[in-house]
């Protein structure tokens, strides 16, 4: 399968995130593409997946959608995952379009626009409603989603950045979330554990962190835990 990622912004959580994605895609036997911005802030970082650094401020919104149809038709994607628009404000038109030649996928990163502003609410959700499937990383969402997209929507409930993980399940439990947090002990972490406070940088931070912790994964009887607030 050949799946087309669109992150238009290039650097902070939403990129890591794509990156890492990507990654999982393209372990899993995927042929994957990412479009991405010109100042993509993880081009250094080792990958088996295409990069095409296709969206800049100064082309435009015009000049963006150009970039993105050539990418499109250079990739040639089974679908279209998108983790960011181009433009919260004209991507209710743009979006549909692409539907008509290729299966879309949205993730659902944020459920308002950050300015609050109602124009970009109105194009986040007609976006989400245009897609043949939804990802959403939190149960509040995954409910919210439901119910400005209807019972016929299709919303995939993946999460990410919480405790419940380490559990192997869905059910995250947040008492032993806050109580790692405030620096309680969790006895069925044995042998390593990392915790963290407040991380300003968190995004960029992870890899870090990841990186200095490899090799613990290869010691023997070992067991790598890192424990960091909910929010992360």
């Amino acid at each position: 399968m050949k799946v087309a990622l669109v992150e238009t912004g290039g650097w902070g959580g939403i990129a890591h995130y794509a990156w890492s994605l990507c990654a999982a895609l393209a372990d899993a036997g995927a042929e994957v593409w990412l479009l991405t911005n010109a100042a993509y802030e993880l081009d250094d970082l080792p990958r088996r997946f295409d990069v095409a650094k296709c969206f800049t401020a100064d082309a435009g919104y015009f000049g963006n959608v150009r970039a993105l149809r050539a990418g499109l038709a250079r990739a040639r994607p089974d679908v279209v995952h998108v983790q960011s628009l181009i433009s919260t404000r004209f991507d209710a038109l743009l979006w549909p379009l692409v539907r008509r030649r290729v299966p879309l996928v949205m993730t659902m990163h944020n459920v308002r626009s950050h300015e609050r502003i109602r124009w970009d609410d109105w194009t986040l959700w007609r976006c989400l409603r245009t897609a043949d499937a939804v990802v959403a990383h939190t149960q509040e969402a995954l409910g919210l989603g439901r119910r400005r997209l209807g019972p016929r929507a299709r919303i995939e409930l993946i999460r990410m950045g919480d405790w419940g993980v380490f559990e192997g399940t869905d059910a995250v439990d947040r008492r032993e979330a806050r109580a790692v947090e405030r620096g309680h002990r969790v006895e069925h972490v044995r042998d390593h554990g990392v915790q963290l406070g407040r991380v300003e940088h968190r995004h960029r931070f992870r890899f870090a962190i990841q990186q200095r912790i490899a090799h613990l994964e290869h010691a023997p009887n070992g067991q790598c835990c890192l424990l960091s607030p909910t929010t992360w």
